[in-house]
């Protein structure tokens, strides 16, 4: 009779333990087929991504383009055609050419701004030039400005292998920035430091009146921000924003560990 039992025992425990055999080995394969979903999913929306991000750049640099070549070839002209008309009329009127004289360097100077501009905004000049090369380019405009001490330091590979959207768009960052300081920092100092090793990182620090970033970002203040941060996060990189209203600002955009 106990013989009976212990069989009855045995075979009870031998089923059993397929049961639970058979569970387990149903919850690893269908865990396996959830994370190879979740692994499609995310490389799908990985490609998605990165497509979305190259066509907003191609977009966004296409307008510039466009801007470039407008500002060129209408207005540049326009300035060409009414700097030759006053210089004509200086000559058959000389008796209007002292009073003309800062009417003619003020349509110089728009005439050269426009210039300037429109080949910071022509993406084939991007394209041409080192990021180091772009940088000092501005950065040597600007030290012609004497109210405003700008330097710029380059540590590690001058030449380093940007990927063409990575350089246009830390560009683009860049000048982004330096306008948020030239337009509302006062700052009478801006520091710019380009590192490329061991991961890039651009730092720019200015000695400006700061800024509340909570109450900025919190109340979204300023669309330069958002850009930046934006723009960043589209190459990889995180921008981190240190400020403190009468106390400056320093904002470091540093690639992202791969």
């Amino acid at each position: 009779m106990w013989q009976e039992v212990a069989y009855g025992i045995l075979i009870a425990l031998i089923f059993i333990s397929l049961i639970v055999l058979f569970v387990v080995l149903f919850f690893k394969m269908h865990l396996h087929k959830m994370t190879e979903y979740r692994r499609i999913l995310f490389e799908k929306e990985l490609e998605y991504q990165k497509n979305l991000n190259q066509t907003i750049l191609e977009t966004q640099e296409e307008i510039f383009d466009n801007l470039s070549q407008e500002l060129h070839d209408d207005l540049g002209q326009k300035l060409t055609v009414i700097n030759f008309q006053l210089e004509k009329l200086k000559l058959d009127k000389s008796d209007f050419e002292p009073c003309m004289q800062n009417l003619t360097q003020s349509v110089k100077e728009v005439s050269y701004t426009i210039r300037n501009l429109s080949h910071k905004l022509n993406n084939q000049l991007l394209t041409q030039s080192t990021l180091v090369t772009l940088i000092e380019n501005e950065v040597s405009r600007l030290q012609q400005n004497q109210l405003i001490g700008i330097r710029f330091t380059c540590i590690g590979e001058r030449n380093h292998p940007f990927e063409l959207n990575e350089k246009i768009v830390l560009f683009r960052i860049f000048q982004e920035i330096l306008n948020n300081i030239l337009k509302h920092a006062r700052a009478t100092q801006i520091e710019i430091e380009l590192n490329t090793q061991p991961k890039v990182t651009l730092r720019m620090e200015d000695n400006g009146l700061g800024f509340d970033l909570d109450d900025t970002l919190k109340n979204q203040k300023s669309i330069g921000l958002f850009n930046l941060i934006k723009r960043s996060e589209i190459i990889g990189y995180k921008a981190n924003i240190q400020t403190e209203k009468g106390k400056g600002t320093e904002i470091v955009i540093t690639q992202n560990t791969k």
